[in-house]
């Protein structure tokens, strides 16, 4: 198995044919509940969910960002060196009880948390819409084993060009994301590009 960790983020499972097998946003390397020297790679955080995960059997060896890696030790190490989370090592969370949780505690960035939202929401309907179905709002339910955590959204959108957005804000348990505004540009062309503030708003 590959596991390699691309310019955006984003975690890449290949098997040894290079066939993609997942992309995630987040990585958690669990010892296997069974089979010794082996492991369980998944993004929910859970050392259980072994349907959600792929067993990676250290006899075989594996390839971390093109090093090949043979001791679960070894492994372990590597992983908490190589992969990164927003300039952040991500957390080995092999000892520690609530692993989402200390991820989330990582997360400083607008984009990083947002992905982070949806990817462990538990609202049933996070998206909020007007009558005429644009967007203007997004909720999202976190509930990690010591804590329960929401991250929301709030639409504008340009005076006079109701189809534009203006910004999104972002709020609920954010204290750490340091540009909680998301600003919307459009070129001349009407090619949309974006910028981030901090707290306060001016175009």
């Amino acid at each position: 198995m590959k596991i390699t960790q691309r310019e955006n983020g984003n975690i890449t499972i290949q098997d040894n044919q290079d066939n993609i097998k997942a992309i995630m946003p987040y990585m958690f390397v669990f010892p296997h509940p069974r089979t010794e020297n082996s492991i369980l790679i998944n993004a929910s955080g859970s050392a259980t969910d072994e349907v959600n995960s792929f067993e990676v059997s250290m006899e075989k060896g594996m390839f971390l960002n093109g090093k090949k890696i043979s001791n679960i030790e070894v492994l372990y190490e590597s992983i908490t060196r190589v992969i990164k989370l927003n300039g952040n090592q991500i957390i080995d969370p092999k000892q520690n009880t609530d692993p989402q949780k200390d991820v989330f505690d990582t997360i400083t960035d607008f984009e990083t948390m947002y992905n982070f939202a949806k990817a462990f929401n538990t609202n049933r309907s996070p998206i909020k819409k007007d009558t005429s179905g644009k967007i203007i709002k997004e909720e999202y339910l976190l509930q990690f084993k010591t804590v329960s955590i929401r991250i929301d959204l709030t639409y504008y959108f340009l005076a006079g060009e109701p189809g534009k957005i203006s910004h999104i804000l972002m709020h609920g348990n954010t204290a750490k994301v340091l540009l909680p505004l998301k600003t919307y540009q459009y070129g001349a062309n009407n090619v949309l590009t974006h910028t981030y503030e901090l707290h306060t708003w001016q175009r």
